[in-house]
């Protein structure tokens, strides 16, 4: 049975990147004997733009434009006792070998987890994990993040969200259950190109929201030594510029 999270998936695989350059080449082939201009045309989109998702440089334009938050300031801020941190999963580890074949936390969820911990150290209000189960998995991912901060950090989140299976249901069943136990304040706690869409639909419920993001590490120190290698494709370049699109895909679909 496909559902709609399986749908999403191959939706993702044809028409984003790297699918949508090779469906633009398969066209091409096919209009090729009676409009060979028009499969020009395609060959050089579909090349062109690989070749610009490669590029370190495109990266940091993506990077600067999805960047709207600062550093997290815990010690300016005086929280009221109607307050929480909010921390949401951001994938899994399935049956990792080293683990004993057991789904565990992926290196986001694991890096907001820490980050979480140590805010609710610093500022000592409770935590509500986001993350319900995907396909494959055994556990909701918020389960999976609850039982690392228990044993790995010694904290204990007083709330599970289980159901949710992205972003925009992160934000709308979490503010559901913090509704529901008088919270008004929340620390939103992710990576910081994908707090836009959380902290809006947090915001728009009527909550005070303070984002506090964990922030992607570039080269900017070695390319600045060495610029043009900026230029030059790199694998790590196109996975991040493919991360960063669907970020601004996201905005996109919920401005509309």
């Amino acid at each position: 049975m496909i559902n709609e999270t399986s749908v999403l998936f191959i939706l993702q695989g044809v028409f984003f990147p790297p699918g949508i350059n090779f469906l633009l080449i398969v066209v091409g082939l096919l209009l090729w004997k009676h409009w060979q201009r028009s499969s020009l045309c395609l060959f050089a989109v579909s090349i062109s733009s690989l070749w610009l998702l490669s590029l370190p440089v495109f990266t940091d334009y993506l990077h600067t434009s999805l960047k709207n938050y600062r550093i997290f300031d815990y010690r300016s801020i005086s929280f009221p006792e109607e307050s929480a941190i909010l921390l949401l999963g951001a994938g899994d580890t399935r049956t990792a070998p080293e683990m004993g074949n057991i789904d565990t936390v992926g290196p986001d969820s694991l890096e907001r987890a820490r980050y979480a911990a140590f805010l609710y150290n610093k500022i000592e209000i409770p935590i509500v994990v986001s993350g319900g189960r995907r396909p494959g998995q055994s556990s909701p991912e918020s389960v999976l993040i609850n039982q690392v901060l228990i044993d790995e950090f010694d904290v204990t989140p007083r709330w599970l969200d289980t159901k949710s299976q992205n972003l925009l249901e992160q934000a709308q069943m979490s503010a559901k259950i913090l509704q529901e136990q008088k919270i008004t304040d929340i620390v939103v706690v992710a990576h910081e190109p994908e707090l836009y869409l959380p902290t809006s639909e947090l915001t728009a419920k009527g909550f005070n929201v303070f984002p506090a993001p964990l922030f992607e590490q570039t080269a900017q120190a070695f390319f600045k030594k060495k610029p043009w290698i900026k230029w030059l494709p790199h694998y790590s370049a196109f996975y991040n510029n493919c991360q960063y699109l669907q970020q601004f895909i996201s905005r996109v679909f919920y401005w509309l």
